[in-house]
This record gives structure tokens, sequence and C-alpha cells, in this order.
């Protein structure tokens, strides 16, 4: 709960956190309280350290007298500040299962089927590209444009092409199109949101070849990473198989985190924030291009600073002094984000700033910048940038194969006895047996859980089933590029499925793409049975694959499976290319 009060603690529910702003009588303190009478440094200071733990029930602001009138910037960054901490680790967590919960808020968090698809799927991926620490310095000293999708940013977009020329653009997936649009394709794009839509930001005519993907390690981008330059993680997606420990600074309240963690890594600065309003017109858009529109507020509106959560929308002044509004959510970003600002200017020197925008982010910790300042800075060389990250992005992780391959499979033998429990679902009743078994409702959860209620059993079985193969056919897809992994570190044999008049042209190749691997070839053959322990025939041919937990195959070869094979799926069949793609990310000893 989030309440205010001046003068004195009226409808204080004697559980929330006290947050004395000003000069607040002594008798009008509960015990307990959190003081900031003159708003020192030092007061705030000690302030910030309050324990998280402390946040759980919310806040209760008890302003002195004039404070609001006195300081008004102060007692506004606090209460950003306090709402920061309570929404993160209490009340969105309470709200949400999908997202983390540190603090213990909720007493059981159900399994999330699409957390594990995601992280099976980007299995190749993790093989492949390292974690975004490759970047440190990257970006030494320069200029860096970060791209929020907040109502200011459409004053931007026809002027995007020439900042570009004199900052390092970094956006998140909504901003692409309007990226597109003024032809000013980013240089780098942070993936932290994991809905299933954000696949709607990638269209196929969107040339993302010029950017570098910076994903977190669960987020759906395994069907468009190959598009980018270069890619990777904010974060190892397990210290038992990948021990690296770095992670870019990130949080489940806003994207703009990890763009200001990126360019903290990179080295920029200045840190040029635009679109980051946090907040809206009194009546108008949330999003620059219009196409959201600001919901209605249920239970009408609070002023600032006399904070009640019981509103769903905040009026109060922008940085400019224009009466805008926001959300507890926006206003609990610019909390957190003014937090990190903090933090990363103490720390790295990093300089700040906003661009001729409004917004609610404190201008003391990121004065305004004209665009005509941009302009004047130094057209920008992107030619040594675009070395070192293909270079970085050749980074090997320390992975651990054999750890990874046993956590598929320790995931597949679970699949199996899910399997059964779908079986087992009775022919009455099938939606509220669902509602009891948390596995099941994951998977209609992941599968459309709004459709579940209005399906009969056979529609309910079908939903649940297709997961079910989601994320088997999404776990043999990783254990495929695991085994092959492991195959090359060990200098063991990997097989290499290819038709017979290619058999020569294909040696030569291997010989100049994966000089050091052990790589056998076997063909397929036409006719009943052969015993050439080099051959596949086509008749045995899915005996044989289903047999498999992984081999490459030539484009021909794959193309020839299809056609005998044409209603099934075999995820343990590695293309050649991105089997060459492995050998280099992950060279044999010796060929590093």
């Amino acid at each position: 709960m989030i309440r205010t009060s001046i003068g004195s603690l009226e409808k204080y529910d004697g559980r929330s956190l006290v947050l004395a702003l000003g000069p607040v009588a002594a008798e009008e303190i509960s015990e307990g309280a959190v003081r900031v009478p003159s708003f020192s440094p030092e007061e705030l200071e000690a302030a910030r350290a309050t324990p998280v733990e402390r946040f759980r029930h919310g806040v209760h602001f008890l302003l002195a007298q004039g404070a609001w009138e006195e300081n008004p910037e102060a007692v506004r960054e606090m209460q950003a500040w306090a709402v920061s901490v309570h929404y993160k680790y209490f009340h969105l967590p309470a709200a949400s299962e999908d997202l983390p919960d540190p603090q213990g808020v909720r007493e059981n968090t159900p399994f999330n089927i699409l957390h594990h698809l995601r992280l099976a799927e980007n299995v190749p991926l993790h093989l492949l590209h390292p974690l975004a620490d490759k970047l440190s310095g990257a970006g030494e000293g320069k200029p860096a444009l970060l791209l929020l999708p907040g109502p200011s940013l459409k004053e931007i977009g026809p002027h995007l092409a020439e900042l570009k020329k004199h900052c390092l653009l970094v956006t998140i997936s909504r901003c692409l199109p309007m990226c597109h649009q003024h032809g000013a394709m980013p240089d780098f794009l942070v993936q932290l949101d994991c809905t299933s839509q954000q696949g709607l930001f990638f269209p196929e005519y969107l040339d993302l070849s010029g950017t570098t993907l910076v994903a977190l390690s669960v987020a759906p981008v395994a069907e468009v990473a190959h598009r980018f330059a270069g890619v990777f993680f904010m974060e190892s997606f397990s210290p038992d198989i990948l021990p690296n420990p770095f992670r870019l600074r990130e949080s489940w309240l806003s994207s703009l985190m990890p763009c200001m963690g990126l360019a903290e890594t990179l080295g920029c600065s200045p840190v040029v924030l635009t679109g980051s309003d946090l907040c809206f017109p009194v009546e108008g858009e949330v999003y620059y291009s219009g196409a959201l529109r600001a919901p209605k507020p249920k239970q009408g509106r609070c002023q600032a600073p006399l904070l009640d959560d019981s509103c769903h929308h905040i009026q109060l002044d922008d940085r400019h002094g224009q009466p805008k509004r926001t959300t507890f959510h926006y206003l609990a970003t610019a909390g957190e984000v003014e937090t990190v600002m903090r933090e990363i200017t103490e720390t790295q020197g990093v300089s700040f700033r906003v661009l001729e925008g409004g917004g609610i982010l404190s201008a003391d910790l990121a004065p305004d910048v004209s665009g005509r300042e941009l302009l004047d800075m130094p057209t920008l060389d992107r030619t040594g940038l675009e070395a070192g990250l293909a270079e970085a992005d050749r980074g090997e992780e320390s992975l651990h194969p054999l750890r990874l391959k046993m956590s598929l499979l320790k995931q597949l033998e679970s699949l199996t006895s899910q399997r059964r429990l779908v079986e087992g679902i009775p022919q009455e009743g099938a939606v509220e047996w669902i509602d009891r078994h948390p596995f099941l409702k994951s998977l209609a959860k992941a599968g459309g859980s709004k459709r579940v209620p209005f399906m009969d059993k056979p529609q309910v079985l079908g939903a649940l089933r297709e997961m079910l193969d989601r994320w088997e056919n999404r776990l043999r897809l990783g254990l495929a590029w695991t085994a092959l992994a492991m195959s090359l570190g060990k200098g063991q044999d990997i097989h290499l499925l290819a038709l017979r008049e290619e058999r020569r042209a294909w040696a030569e190749r291997i010989a100049g793409e994966l000089a050091g691997a052990r790589v056998r070839i076997l063909v397929l053959a036409d006719g009943g049975g052969t015993d050439a322990d080099d051959e596949v025939p086509y008749n045995d041919l899915f005996r044989w694959l289903q047999a498999r937990t992984a081999l490459a195959a030539t484009p021909e070869a794959m193309a020839a499976v299809r056609r005998v094979i044409p209603w099934k799926d075999f995820p343990q069949i590695v293309p050649f290319a991105e089997l060459a793609r492995l050998y280099r990310a992950r060279p044999p000893a010796g060929r590093a």
C-alpha cells in the first residue's frame, strides 16, 4: 500500500514503512520511521540504505508542512525511489507469476514452461555466442543515444539519421519500426522483454545486419538471432553450466535499465536518453507511435505529492514544469533509473543527459542536451568498433557441455512423465482438473489459456500435446547441438549425411572448413538394404534417424530426408552450415 499524509499520520495502517520527509514534528513520527528532515546528502544516503524487507507492506509518506513547496525535486526523488523498491520486490512479484521473486512474496511459483522452452531453443546460441562482458570498453568515450518508446521520441525521428553519425544508437525492439522508417537502424538492440509477441517487432524487411543483439538468456530470439551482426547475452542461464558471474544491469521494471547497463559496459559517455519520458500527456498517447493509448483511469487520479495507489494515475509536473500524468509503475521505474544513474556516475564517471524532452527523470542527474549540441560532436568512426565487436563475438565461454547435456536429458525424462499426466485428464471437468495441476496450468497458459475454458476435451488435449511436442523438439535440438560440441571438443566422430554424388566435394570442403575435426560422411543409398557401414538405405531411414541423438547434413541430404519423411521433424539433424559455425566458436583442441 502507498499512501501520503501531511503533518500527521492520517489513516496509517500500522504496517507500512513510514518515510518522513522534511522537519516533521517528533511526536508525529512512528517508531521505526525513516527520517529525512533536511534532505542533506548524508540523510538521503542513510535513507536509501534501508533494508528492502521493510518495504514489504508498502510505504506511507509523511510530509512536513511546506516540504513539497520548498523541496519539490527532493521529495519527488525520494518518493520515486521508495515506490521503486516496494514495486520491484513486492508489488510486481505478487501480481505476476512470470517475474522473479527474490523476497519470497509468492507462496508457490508455478512451473513456467515458456521459460524452459526458451532456454532449450537458445542452447545453440549459448554454444555460439558469449556474455556481454566481452563488450567491455568497446565503445570507450563514444556518446550513446538510448532510444525508448515514450511520446517524445516522435520528435527525434526526422533527425535520427544525422544523430547516428555522431552517436551509437541503442534501442529496444518496440522502436525498430521508427528506426527503419527514418533510415537509421541501431548499433545495438537490447532484448529484455520475454513475451511471445516480441516476434512481431522483427518483420523480414528489417535489415539487422549492422545491429548487435544483446539479449536476456531466456529472451525469444532464437528465430531472429542469425539476422544480427553479433549476439551477446546479458547473463548466464545457469551458473553450474556457464559459470561466468557477469550480469548486465537489468530489471523487470523496464528495458531502460539494461540499455543503461550496456552503455556502461561499452564505456560510453555521455549517455543521452530520449523517449524515456515515463509519463504522458494529461490526455493523449502513451507511445511515440500513437498505436497504444493510455487506459482510462479506473479509480481516478491522485495529485503529486499526495500519492495514493488506490488511484490508477498520478498527475504531476514534468522536469520542465508541464502538467503530465504517469502510473505507479512508471514512477517506480524513474526511481530505479535514478538510482542506477547515480551509481554509474559515481563509479564510472559517466555523464547522463536527456535529449530535448520532458519526462520525470531528475534534471540534476541528467541535464538537458540539445540536438544541436549532439550534432556538433565529432563524426563517429565505426570502423574500429565493428572489428572489435566481431572479435568480441568470437570470445568463447567456459561452458560445461556435459552438465548441459545432463540437464536437457533430465528435462526430457520429466517430459515423458508429464505426457502421462496429460493423457490422464478425465472426460468430465477437464478445465478444473488442469487448474489443480501447476504443470498443466502452465502448459495451458503457454498454449493460450484464454481459449481453454471454451474447449472440449479433445481440443484441450490437442493444445497441451502441442506444447509438449514443442518442448520436446527444443530439448532434442539443444541435445543435438550439445552432443556435437562435445564431439568437437573430444575429437570424436561426427556423422555428416550426404548424397552419394556429392561425397567427394564434401570431403574436400570438410578438409578446408573443419580442419582437425573428425567428420565421417554417410551417404543415402537407394534400393533395399546395404551392408556398407557408410551407407544409410532410404527404406531404413526413419528407424535410423530415430536412433540418433545428433548428426549433421548437407542441404541436399536434408531436402532428401524431407521428401522421404515429410510428416516428421528431426531436430537432431543440424545443417552443415551450423556445424561450421559451432566449429568456429568451439574449435577442437589445438585449433583455437
